[in-house]
């Protein structure tokens, strides 16, 4: 008893809480099976939830503008139970006394499709919190898409109770690291925090920190510490929740489990009811009456009923609807289309159409195109890919990513979360305007199990696209490889699997999975590329299956002359290899069954399925998967009833058998079998197709009919009193022997199934119990009447029993005649593969020569190589010759100062030179280029040699390792096949022989007047049975030299296996010397790529060095150029004073005092143009100059590009070097892994050697006994 726990009642808030409690035990009780601990619990959440702060309208569930609720916890659904009725939704007080029961509306989980008011179907813990991440994001992308002008048509919460199971499931941490990435801002989870779990406290295996890991997701957080009374503090929080609005909110409520009661807070009270004695105490605690049952106070029922408000809140949005109708009446229109889930007329018209015209390609390709083309014209698409768009081909062209930011987008990066991509789609769809698709890995639908069966269960259309559907898929292996995900979806109900077959088949997939909206899809599309089929159409798709192909003497026709001869049924990738294997069958007419989607097909009428498939033809179903389900629609089936393997695709189609010729011979097999007769009918079946399963095999016993066996010894002892006696005790000795033989007989079908069935796969129910009920009919309904009919007639009998035992002998004499002549021919076949084994080896040895050419050439190149280095250092001298070039532009330019004309001539040499090594650059890069085109020759060379190498190596594995031991098998099968029919050949010879000398006694006892006749008989069959002794004997001689000389010829075998493995030695020798040549050109590369870049650094500087230098050069020709100027100017004032000769003050006292002023002014004006004369001179040499630079300089810039060109070229050259050595490198390290597979293989054919030699040990052993046995029975 809980002493914080009132014990009178409180009016208003608390008596709601109270009454929810006691609503929500009283429901397990009365249905005595439920949860009622958490309910207890959690009463105040949805007190705040369901009475203060969501908005709906109950008598309107579907409104799409209300507050979603989601129960996680799904077992606690009593607590959402009494609050829908409280809240006045369609679920009467009566359902809930009727709480678990058949055909209630309160089952034991919450069903969205059961339960008015429940959006998803919850029970698996995590699926709950990860559908309402996949409502939150439906709210989000519609309210970006819809919302306009201040008119939020989409703008509701999504509020969801969860408890620590929820937490601990994985899918819950996936969908809540993407809500947080996706700021899901109206997405607000109520945390029961109640630290009880069904093995005990929390404490022992969940004891991490909620919090810190929600706020590590990018949640909000917050923490009620008293969630069992305060709920003015739960409301707090969730007011503070729907305030932050960029991030989704977590808040983490401590509550106690089964509050109130005697078990509170332990893990007894989580899921069993409670006592009587217990539950009436709670509620006197609670201040209820104890006594009663799913009592509601008055004033309760007023608080939360919600009928006339939840109407007001739709009212007033409808009003809102009504003015954006009349704004935004195309969004409008296109808005109440969607939430109400249909699709526009015509939608389907642009969907692509293909012919056997198209280029073939991978469904998966296929299905990007009319993903597209779906997406163009539904808008409601949405969805995305876990991780693997560029690999499932789902990226919507026409739309951008939905993003924290960009709402509006269409395209869901889930991430690497399968299981929360499968669960929030479930959400997606549960909202409505949205029509979710998710994509992954064939095999990884595995992952996402859980979430797939809600979606089936719920009726939920999301479309779940699944590439890579089959063991086609190639070097991933097994565990990408999807085995048993086809048996294992079809057998889900209300699941579609669609697997389509070429283009037109993938249109119709997604036609049909569009338009069956309340039906799970899957897609399972193909890595590798597939024909376009010639009638294949997206129409008949809607019914499942169809005739895709007739086939008649190998050929394609429109329609079949009378019955096929054979059935071939097949989906996805195996209907076009059913229609090249049908083209094998020249003999037959082949009628071809596509199967997109046998869910669908189990849909149609009996009618429709007989004209698809036919009564009484053979039937074999092609699918590379398992088997399992096949047999509803053929007699064998052509499967994988195991896992793949890595390897190529065109590995495994060889290896389980996926090539036309395969499927060929299994189809020849099936017709033989049912030659002469008609098949079982696959549709005479009960109505609700139960598999009735084949009896258990019993010894065959006596005849229970006692009226008739009477007779039968009442006729008999008239006749023969005495011999009954004795021949009854022969006829229950020959019973004991015909149970044997029947026994023999099975054993025989067992082996039949591993020599004759398909590989990997058994002989189906139907054909065991044909050839069962063959061998019953022919030992003992036979010999019944070969009994009778003795008693009568006793020596024709015998007569005719020695008849058919020499008759039996004949076919087992032409029987092992067939076999010797069957060795023969594979002894032939063998020698032929040795043959060809010599020609590849040969071939490889020619491919070995080839390639020491390779290396020569390879030398060459490398030698032309070191050439173009040595021309590159032919290079430095002409950079020096550039530096003499620039000294003797310093000098040239003093020289035009002294001579303009003797400058002019040396600018024009030092032109020619540069020309001249200009042309020498230019002969350099010829030559250079012809080196990288003889390169890329011996480039193709090798890649031709790497081509031609590979087809070798691929020839000699396939017949090392699949044809020869394959053939062996065959005829080591073959063998004791014939020898087990030998052996039952002399069984039945001797169960004869004791016949006629029991038949003999008798003769001579009752019959005495026909003794010699009887004796010449006897006589007779004893020379007729040593005969055939002898003639067995002979055989078993023929058969033990055969087997000699399989022993002589696998010792042969095993010889030449030895020498090829001495010479793989010696090739794994040479490559490791080339690697070890290989290591040293690499070193010697490098070393040269360091050399030649620290060539050109230098050669930079030296550049750098160079024009330092000629700035230099050039300040000093301009001083050089003042101070001729200031000399001229001296000298000609000199020259002036010379020509006076007087000294300057002189001269101007003369001319001052003698006037002569002319005189002094025309000399001045000769001064003036001799300095005018001089400076003009001076302009043109200082324009020579700088043209002759500007030209030189150019010219040098010119010269260093074409130097750079010629080293980048170099560079490039050494670089394809490299490229080139990877490759050789890498087609070593190819060989040495073949070199590996054939010695594996050497080793496999050896063990396989030597256990053909023990069998053969064992059959010789054998065959000596049953000598000896025979020899010894015929003396007696």
């Amino acid at each position: 008893m809980a002493d914080h726990v009132d014990k009178k009642p409180r009016i208003g808030e608390e008596l709601c809480i109270n009454t929810i409690r006691m609503l929500s035990a009283d429901q397990p009780s009365a249905g005595k099976s439920g949860h009622p601990g958490a309910p207890m619990g959690c009463a105040p959440m949805a007190h705040v939830l369901f009475g203060k702060t969501m908005k709906f309208n109950p008598k309107n569930p579907k409104w799409s503008n209300r507050d979603r609720f989601v129960l996680s916890n799904g077992h606690a659904c009593a607590l959402q139970y009494s609050m829908l009725h409280l809240t006045g939704y369609d679920l009467p007080l009566d359902e809930l006394k009727t709480f678990r029961q058949w055909g209630s509306k309160a089952p034991g989980h919450p069903e969205n499709f059961a339960t008015p008011g429940v959006e998803v179907s919850t029970g698996p813990l995590g699926q709950g919190i990860s559908n309402a991440v996949g409502l939150a994001i439906a709210e989000k992308h519609l309210a970006a898409e819809f919302n306009k002008d201040g008119l939020n048509i989409v703008d509701h919460y999504t509020y969801v109770i969860c408890g620590d199971g929820c937490l601990q499931e994985g899918v819950s941490s996936e969908s809540s690291s993407l809500a947080g990435h996706l700021g899901l801002g109206k997405l607000i989870v109520l945390y029961d925090d109640n630290k009880i779990t069904i093995d005990g406290s929390t404490d022992i295996s969940f004891t991490e920190d909620v919090q810190k890991r929600y706020e590590a997701y990018g949640w909000d957080v917050q923490i009620v510490e008293d969630g069992n009374f305060d709920h003015a503090a739960i409301q707090k929080a969730v007011d503070a929740a729907k305030a932050v609005t960029d991030k989704p909110s977590l808040i983490k409520i401590h509550t106690t489990i089964g509050l109130g009661s005697k078990l509170e807070n332990t893990h007894s009270v989580h899921g069993a009811p409670l006592k009587p004695d217990d539950l009436a105490a709670t509620k006197e605690k609670f201040g209820l009456k104890g006594t009663e049952s799913f009592y509601i106070p008055e004033q309760v029922k007023k608080f939360y009923d919600k009928t006339v408000s939840g109407a007001e809140l739709e009212n007033q949005w409808n009003d809102l609807f009504a003015k954006y109708t009349a704004d935004h009446p195309k969004e409008a229109a296109e808005y109440t289309r969607r939430m109400e889930g249909k699709l526009p007329a015509d939608w389907s018209k642009n969907m692509p159409k293909y012919t056997p015209a198209d280029a073939g390609k991978a469904t998966r390709q296929y299905s990007e195109i009319a993903l597209n083309a779906v997406a163009t014209a539904l808008p409601e698409i949405v969805g995305g890919s876990a991780d693997l768009t560029p690999s499932n081909l789902t990226h919507l062209s026409m739309s951008g990513d939905f993003q924290k930011d960009t709402p509006i987008g269409r395209y869901i990066r889930f991430g690497v979360r399968e299981h929360g991509m499968a669960s929030i789609s479930n959400g997606l769809f549960a909202h409505g305007g949205v029509r979710p698709f998710c994509a992954t890995f064939y095999n990884f639908i595995g992952y996402a199990m859980g979430a797939v069966r809600v979606s089936a269960l719920s009726r939920f259309g999301v479309i779940y696209i699944a590439t890579h559907d089959s063991i086609f898929l190639g070097e991933d292996g097994p565990t990408h490889q999807p085995i048993e995900m086809n048996a294992a979806l079809r057998a889900m109900p209300n699941m579609y699997v669609y697997r389509p077959a070429d283009g037109n088949e993938t249109v119709g997939s997604y036609i049909a999975a569009i338009e069956n909206q309340h039906k799970t899809s899957v897609l399972a599309l193909t890595r590798q590329g597939l024909p376009n089929l010639a009638h294949s159409t997206a129409e008949a798709v809607a019914k499942g299956a169809y005739i895709v192909a007739n086939l008649a003497n190998g050929a394609e026709v429109e329609e079949l002359e009378g019955e096929p001869d054979l059935v071939l049924i097949a989906s996805g990738s195996e209907v076009s290899l059913s229609i090249e294997a049908a083209k094998l069958l020249t003999s037959y007419k082949v009628r071809v069954v596509s199967v997109p989607c046998r869910d669908l097909f189990d849909e149609q009428s009996l009618e429709y399925k007989k004209e698809v498939i036919g009564e009484g033809i053979p039937t074999m179903s092609v699918e590379a998967a398992a088997t399992f389900g096949w047999s509803d629609y053929s007699h064998t089936q052509f499967g994988l009833d195991r896992f793949g393997a890595s390897a190529t695709i065109a590995q495994l189609k060889e290896h389980f058998g996926f090539n036309p010729n395969t499927v060929a011979d299994e189809a020849r097999k099936l017709v033989k079998f049912y030659d002469g007769r008609s098949a079982p009918s696959i549709f005479d079946r009960p109505a609700s197709h139960l598999k009735i399963r084949p009896k258990a095999r019993k010894k065959f016993k006596k005849s229970s009919d006692p009226t008739s066996r009477r007779e039968l010894k009442r006729s008999i002892e008239k006749k023969f009193r005495l011999r009954y006696t004795s021949l009854q005790l022969a006829y229950e000795q020959r019973l004991e022997v015909l149970a044997a033989r029947v026994q023999d007989a099975v054993n025989q079908v067992h082996e039949d199934a591993s020599i004759h069935c398909l590989q990997d796969n058994a002989l189906t129910s139907e054909y065991a119990s044909a050839r069962l009920g063959e061998v019953v009919h022919e030992c003992f309904y036979g010999e019944r009447e070969r009994y009778i009919k003795a008693m009568s007639d006793q020596i024709a009998w015998q007569a005719s029993d020695l008849r058919e035992s020499q008759q039996k002998l004949r076919v087992v004499q032409k029987k092992e005649t067939d076999a010797l002549r069957q060795w023969k021919l594979a002894q032939r076949d063998v020698q032929a593969l040795h043959h060809q084994l010599d020609v590849r080896v040969q071939e490889i040895q020619d491919q070995k020569k080839r390639e020491v050419e390779y290396k020569v050439r390879l030398r060459a190149v490398i030698e032309e190589r070191e050439a173009a280095r040595r021309e590159i250092k032919v290079l430095k001298p002409n950079v020096q010759a550039l530096e003499v070039l620039q000294q003797e532009q310093i000098a040239l330019k003093l020289r035009i100062q002294s001579d303009g004309e003797k400058g002019q001539v040396a600018h024009d040499e030092l032109s020619q030179r540069v020309k001249r090594l200009q042309e020498t650059t230019s002969k350099l890069e010829l030559e250079k280029q012809a080196s990288q085109q003889e390169a890329i020759h011996l480039k193709h060379l090798l890649s031709l040699s790497e081509s031609k190498n590979r087809e070798v190596m691929q020839a000699l594995q396939q017949l090392q390792g699949e044809n020869y031991p394959s053939k062996l098998a065959r005829l080591d099968a073959e063998l004791a096949h014939q020898q087990q029919m030998a052996a039952l050949a002399e069984k039945d010879h001797e169960d004869l022989k004791k016949r006629y000398e029991e038949f003999g006694v008798q003769v001579e006892q009752y019959m005495s007047e026909q003794t010699q006749e009887r004796a010449a008989l006897i006589t007779k069959g004893g020379e007729q049975v040593k005969q055939l002794q002898d003639q067995l004997e002979a055989v078993g001689r023929q058969a033990q030299d055969a087997l000699k000389a399989k022993q002589t010829e696998a010792t042969r075998v095993m010889d030449q296996l030895k020498f090829r493995q001495e010479a793989f030695a010696k090739a794994e020798k040479k490559i490791a010397a080339l690697e070890e040549r290989g290591a040293a050109l690499e070193a010697q590369q490098v070393d040269a790529k360091l050399r030649h870049e620290k060539q050109v650094g230098n050669f930079e500087k030296e550049i750098v060095q160079w024009r330092h230098a000629l700035e230099k050069e050039q300040e000093k020709v301009a001083n050089l150029q003042t101070a001729l100027t200031e000399t001229k100017e001296r000298m000609n004032t000199a020259n002036r004073r010379q020509s006076g000769k007087l000294p300057e003050k002189a001269q101007r006292e003369q001319e001052s005092s003698d006037g002569s002023i002319p005189l002094a002014q025309h000399a001045a004006e000769l001064q003036a143009k001799e300095a005018q004369s001089a400076l003009r001179a001076e302009e043109r040499v200082q324009k020579l100059m700088q043209e002759f630079q500007e030209r030189k300089e150019s010219e040098f810039r010119a010269a260093m590009v074409n130097v750079r060109k010629g080293i980048q070229k170099l560079e490039l050259s050494l670089e394809e070097s490299k490229a080139e050595k990877k490759r050789a490198e890498e087609q070593l390290l190819s060989e040495r892994q073949a070199f590996v597979g054939l010695k594996h293989e050497f080793e496999e054919s050896k063990d396989a050697k030597r256990t053909v030699l023990q069998r053969l040990e064992e059959a010789n052993e054998n065959l000596g006994k049953l000598r000896t046995v025979t020899r010894v029975k015929l003396q007696l």
